[in-house]
């Protein structure tokens, strides 16, 4: 973009590239001990859960729709609407791979000497973010869910087993 000086859009590129590497070395800088990587996926997880919810209701109810969808309208037609977030996951692929992130991080609450519990107290937001991601319509976040599902039950059923599940 600079090299067609398009200084503007350099500008605004930079600034995003900038705030990015600036969360980046704050998190390396803060999350150094288990408790605290414990912490930070809670409150990514939890930042995703809100989004979820917040995409869902513009997408059934028109809450913030003009915000937090992206859709395309020809003649008084939808043709098609795909639920994103806000700022940099204004994208709606960017947005459902934000949410596969969440999913992952909730998994690191799962307590296996308590399943019923942990499917009790993670299945909500669970359910949430596989929906909300469903509702971007993104290809490749069907596939990194696909992913998600493998890597969970290889332990349980064996690589072989859960890749063919996987490919499913």
């Amino acid at each position: 973009v600079l090299s067609k000086l398009w200084l503007r859009n350099a500008l605004n590129g930079f600034l995003i590239f900038v705030l990015l590497v600036c969360i980046y070395f704050l998190v390396f800088l803060n999350v150094f001990t288990l408790p605290r990587i414990r912490v930070l996926c809670l409150v990514m997880t939890l930042c995703a859960v809100i989004m979820a919810i917040q995409g869902i209701f513009a997408y059934h109810a028109g809450y913030m729709g003009d915000k937090l969808l992206n859709m395309k309208v020809e003649e008084g037609f939808v043709l098609y609407k795909r639920v994103c977030g806000l700022g940099v996951l204004h994208d709606p692929n960017d947005f459902a791979q934000f949410l596969l992130v969440g999913l992952t991080f909730l998994g690191l609450f799962w307590s296996k000497g308590n399943a019923v519990g942990s499917i009790i107290l993670l299945g909500l937001p669970a359910s949430i973010l596989i929906y909300a991601t469903y509702l971007t319509f993104s290809r490749g976040a069907l596939f990194g869910l696909a992913v998600v599902a493998f890597v969970a039950i290889s332990r349980r059923v064996g690589a072989l087993t859960s890749a063919m599940l996987g490919c499913m």
